[in-house]
C-alpha cells in the first residue's frame, strides 16, 4: 500500500573470535525476518530508484591493486603468545556491470607463528597462493569474496583451499584502506589490517 511495506529476509551468521585466539570455536545458524514498515508520509515506488539507478551513465574500470597486509596469529602451543604474519597481495579488478567485478589475484605472506607451532614444517611459513573472485561496487565501498589455493604442500589439518571475505574504502583514486579475513572452511585462520594501492 501507499503507507505500509511488508519485508521478508533471510540469512546465515557467523560468530567467531577471527582466530585472534585459540580455539576459535565459531557458530554458525540460519535467520529469517519478518518487517512491517509504516511510512508516515507516503513511500515512494521502488521502481522510482531503480530506474533512475539503470538510466544512469557509468564507465567501466579495469585496474590492478598491490596491498600490504598484517596481522597477529595466536600460537597453539603457546596460547598467551602471538606471532606476526605479513602479506603482499597483488590483484586485477575486471568491472563486468555497474556494481560488479571479477577478480584475479596471488598473494605471498610469511606466518611466523608457523615457525613455533609446526618447527619441522617451517619452510612452508611461506604460504603463496592463487585467488578467483568476486567484488560488490558501492560507491567507494567495495565488497570482495574470493577463494584460493594454496601453490605448495601445507601442514597436516590445513586444508589446501581456502576462502577470503573484505571489505574496502577506497580513500582517493589509488588508496586503499580494507580489512580482510582468510579462513578454511568454517574456521577463522587470520584477519588483517590492508592498505592498497591502485594502478
Amino acid at each position: 500500500s501507499k503507507k505500509f511495506q511488508i519485508c521478508l529476509t533471510g540469512g546465515i551468521n557467523h560468530i567467531s573470535n577471527g582466530g585472534l585466539k585459540l580455539p576459535n570455536k565459531g557458530i554458525n545458524w540460519l535467520e529469517s525476518q519478518f518487517q512491517l514498515n509504516y511510512f508516515i508520509s507516503q513511500k515512494t515506488d521502488y521502481k522510482y530508484f531503480t530506474n533512475k539507478y539503470s538510466n544512469s551513465k557509468y564507465n567501466k574500470t579495469n585496474f590492478w591493486k598491490l596491498y600490504l597486509f598484517a596481522s597477529s596469529k595466536n600460537l597453539i602451543t603457546k596460547p598467551n603468545q602471538n606471532k606476526p604474519i605479513l602479506g603482499i597481495h597483488l590483484q586485477y579488478s575486471h568491472q563486468v556491470g555497474r556494481s560488479n567485478s571479477l577478480l584475479y589475484g596471488i598473494e605471498h605472506f610469511l606466518d611466523y607463528a608457523q615457525l613455533v607451532d609446526n618447527p619441522l614444517t617451517s619452510n612452508n611459513f611461506h604460504k603463496t597462493g592463487l585467488l578467483i573472485g568476486h567484488e560488490f561496487l558501492w560507491g567507494s565501498i567495495h565488497f570482495n569474496q574470493q577463494i584460493g589455493i594454496y601453490l605448495h604442500a601445507t601442514p597436516k589439518g590445513l586444508s589446501s583451499w581456502y576462502h577470503r571475505w573484505g571489505l574496502d574504502y577506497h580513500c582517493s583514486n589509488h588508496i586503499i584502506l580494507g580489512v580482510n579475513l582468510l579462513a578454511h572452511g568454517v574456521v577463522a585462520y587470520f584477519p588483517d589490517l590492508r592498505i592498497g594501492f591502485t594502478f
